[in-house]
This record gives structure tokens, C-alpha cells and sequence, in this order.
């Protein structure tokens, strides 16, 4: 698998590697008239993630949220 894929090459087979959002882009791209584009593979964007530190801030961060209070959630999100 290529870690970065155009939109006209996204089958339901990269489901795993790109998500349900980026195939269905895909499919749309071979029938309607959608912009060219291109995804990563979510093996990518964990890497991203984990070098630039961003994955322990978005965890330390969602860790200190409060599900139950709904209007706290919407005002961080």
C-alpha cells in the first residue's frame, strides 16, 4: 500500500489503510465530477502523530474532558 493515494486510484479495498471517508471520496470520483485529490494512509498520519508530539497533546487533552457536560464539549470542539 502506498501511503499516499490519489482519489482516482481509492478502492473499497484501501478501506483499512485510508478510512471509510477516503473510499467513499474514491467511489465518488469515478462517477461524479469531484476534484482531484489524494489521501494518506492512516499509518502516515499516525506517524505524523507520534514525531510532532501531537499525540500525546490531543490525548492529555481529551483525557481532561468531561463527556457528561455537553455544553463544554461543544464550546472545545
Amino acid at each position: 500500500m502506498s501511503t499516499l493515494l490519489s482519489l482516482k486510484n481509492v478502492t473499497q479495498e484501501d478501506l483499512f489503510s485510508v478510512g471509510e471517508k477516503a473510499v467513499k471520496l474514491g467511489l465518488l470520483y469515478k462517477r461524479f465530477p469531484v476534484p482531484n485529490g489524494f489521501v494518506i494512509s492512516k499509518d502516515v498520519f499516525e506517524t505524523f502523530l507520534e514525531q510532532t508530539g501531537l499525540k500525546t497533546m490531543v490525548s492529555d487533552y481529551l483525557g481532561n474532558v468531561d463527556p457528561s457536560r455537553r455544553g463544554r464539549l461543544q464550546s472545545l470542539a
